[in-house]
């Protein structure tokens, strides 16, 4: 249920009452306007966000980013921590030239595991 200014207006309330209320409904409304939760862009808001920052192949870019956060689970740094402002990341992958894949499992961990049953030693 929301309450509006009307409300309290027709429910007879004083006017110094009002005040106090009318102040509770805008900060409920600032805290409800500022959305805390990170939301996935979509490949458009990519393309769009790096043709704005003069991105040649904003294109392939685009979805070299996605697919790459994708795969990460949209974590940042070396502290896998959940990213919070994708146009933040789009700027330092724009920044830094990425165009590496996402990070893979060590060479020495799949030969590891290619030999597990190489019992030649």
């Amino acid at each position: 249920m929301t309450i509006t200014k009307q409300d309290l207006i027709d429910m007879c309330f004083t006017p110094e009452t009002m005040v106090v209320f009318e102040s509770l409904i805008d900060r409920i409304e600032a805290l409800e306007s500022k959305s805390t939760r990170f939301k996935k862009p979509t490949l458009q808001d990519v393309q769009v966000y790096m043709a704005e920052k003069g991105c040649q192949s904003y294109i392939s870019e685009a979805e070299s980013f996605i697919d790459y956060f994708e795969q990460v689970g949209w974590v940042v740094g070396k502290t896998k921590k959940p990213m919070k402002a994708w146009k933040s990341a789009v700027n330092n992958w724009l920044k830094n030239n990425y165009t590496k894949p996402a990070p893979e499992v060590k060479q020495a961990k799949i030969d590891a595991l290619r030999n597990i049953h190489d019992t030649s030693w």
